[in-house]
C-alpha cells in the first residue's frame, strides 16, 4: 500500500535527480552528493541512508541476521531514511512514531532474492495510522524494466513512481483486530482490495497491545504470508507478468494513510502521536 503514496514517492525521485530537499519516503539514484554535503536537521545523525541503500541495492548476502531492536547498536545496522528522530530504541523495541510532521521509514541494507522475513510487531492504533512491513524495489531495479522515455515521463510529469513490484504486510490503525496482505506487480494491484487476516495464536484480539510474529517468505515460485508460525496466504507464480518477482528490498515503518480514499481512515491529531513497535526482525536468506 506504499504504492498509494505515489506523489511523495515521486517527489523524492525528483529530489534525487534534480537536487531538491524533501522529507518523505525515498527513491534513490546513483552518484548523489556525499553525506557531508546534505543538510541534516537531526542532531548526531548522518543523512547517508540514501547513498548506502543505492550502493547496496544489488548486494545480496547469504548470512542470516537477527535485528534485536531492544539494543541501541542495532539501529546502526539499518538505514533510517525518513525522519530518524521518530525511530527510537526502547526496552520494548523500536519505537516508531507518527506525528503531524512525519512518520518514519527504515531500510535493511541488503537485498533479498529468496528467503524468510519475520518480525515481532505491535501495530500503531488510531484511524489513519499505518504500520508497514514492505518488500519492494526502488528506482534501481525498476529502471531495468522501463524505458528511459517512460522514466522521464514519470519524473517530469509526476504521473507516479516507476513501475515496480511490492509485497506488503500492513496494519491500519482504525482496525486493531486484523492485518492485511497485498502485492503489486509493476505498480498494479492484482486484487480489488487487501486480504484481511486475524492473528492466529495471538494472546489478544487487539494487535496494538501485544507483539505477534508476522512473516513473508519469498520463493522463486511463490510467496507465503504468515503469523505466529501459521501460513495465512500463499501466492503461487503463474507468470512473470502477474508475480512480484523483483521485490527484494525490506522497508518498515509508520506513515499517515489519511489520503488513501478511506482505506486507512483519517488521523485525529488531538489524541497525540501514533506509536507502533518492532521488537525484532529475523532475516533468513535461502542461498
Amino acid at each position: 500500500m506504499y504504492m498509494l503514496n505515489r506523489l511523495t514517492l515521486l517527489l523524492n525521485i525528483a529530489f534525487f535527480f534534480f537536487g531538491g530537499r524533501l522529507t518523505s519516503a525515498p527513491i534513490k539514484r546513483q552518484n548523489i552528493p556525499s553525506p557531508d554535503s546534505i543538510p541534516n536537521e537531526v542532531p548526531n545523525t548522518t543523512p547517508n541512508a540514501v547513498q548506502q541503500e543505492y550502493l547496496s541495492a544489488e548486494n545480496y548476502t547469504c548470512q542470516s541476521v537477527f535485528l534485536d531492536f531492544t539494543k541501541p547498536e542495532t539501529l546502526s545496522k539499518v538505514s533510517v531514511d525518513w525522519c530518524p528522530q521518530n525511530a527510537v530504541i526502547t526496552s520494548d523495541g523500536l519505537k516508531m512514531e507518527l506525528n503531524s510532521n512525519c512518520g518514519t521509514t527504515l531500510v535493511y541494507p541488503y537485498s533479498i532474492k529468496t528467503g524468510k522475513i519475520e518480525a515481532s510487531i505491535k501495530m500503531a492504533p488510531g484511524s489513519g495510522a499505518v504500520t508497514a512491513l514492505v518488500v519492494s524495489v526502488g528506482i534501481v531495479a525498476a529502471s531495468n524494466t522501463i524505458s528511459l522515455q517512460e522514466l522521464s515521463f514519470f519524473l517530469l510529469f509526476l504521473a507516479g513512481p516507476p513501475p515496480s513490484d511490492e509485497l506488503d504486510i500492513e496494519f491500519v490503525g482504525k482496525d486493531v483486530t486484523s492485518f492485511q496482505s497485498m502485492y503489486f506487480v509493476r505498480a498494479q494491484r492484482y486484487q480489488l482490495s487487501p486480504i484481511l487476516h486475524t492473528a492466529t495464536g495471538s494472546s489478544s484480539n487487539d494487535l496494538s497491545t501485544v507483539f505477534n510474529t508476522y512473516s513473508m517468505e519469498l520463493l522463486s515460485n511463490a510467496v507465503n504470508w504468515g503469523v505466529n508460525g501459521n501460513i495465512v496466504r500463499t501466492l503461487g507464480k503463474i507468470s512473470d507478468d502477474t508475480f512480484p518477482y523483483q521485490a527484494n528490498k525490506l522497508r518498515f515503518g509508520v506513515w499517515d494513510g489519511t489520503n488513501t480514499n478511506g482505506w486507512a481512515g483519517t488521523i485525529d491529531w488531538s489524541s497525540g502521536p501514533k506509536i507502533g513497535y518492532i521488537k525484532w526482525i529475523k532475516i533468513t536468506p535461502y542461498c
